[in-house]
């Protein structure tokens, strides 16, 4: 599992480096969900959602939330599986794609997504 955590004292660095206030730092990392300020022991699935991977079924593979018991932006470290959505995984000619493991993957149908995440949360 890829850990994209981003601890604090990185971010500190990072604004006095560039000489600009944490809070903007902070405000630039959290608005990618493919980064995260607390660590989650969580195993991280995220569904595109772009127009592409909606008009071709991502919302059938969202809809495994509930099929499956996994929760969607996880907030606490108790879900085994968290199912997420992306704004966007630049996969627009293979969607709808899911991230899963650090690595996209396209054509992804709700049958294959559901065994994805049911063997993640295995792990």
């Amino acid at each position: 599992m890829i850990d994209s955590a981003i601890c604090l004292g990185a971010i500190e660095v990072t604004a006095w480096t560039l000489g600009i206030p944490s809070s903007e730092v902070y405000g630039a990392a959290t608005s990618y969900s493919e980064l995260r300020i607390e660590r989650s022991d969580a195993r991280v699935i995220r569904v595109c959602t772009g127009l592409s991977c909606i008009a071709n079924g991502a919302d059938d593979i969202v809809a495994l939330e509930s099929a499956t018991g996994s929760r969607a932006h996880a907030e606490s470290n108790d879900a085994a599986v968290a199912l997420e959505t992306s704004a966007c995984g630049h996969l627009c000619a293979l969607a709808p794609a899911i991230h899963v493991d650090g690595r996209w993957q396209g054509r992804a149908a709700p049958e294959s997504a559901a065994a994805i995440v049911a063997q993640a949360g295995a792990r």
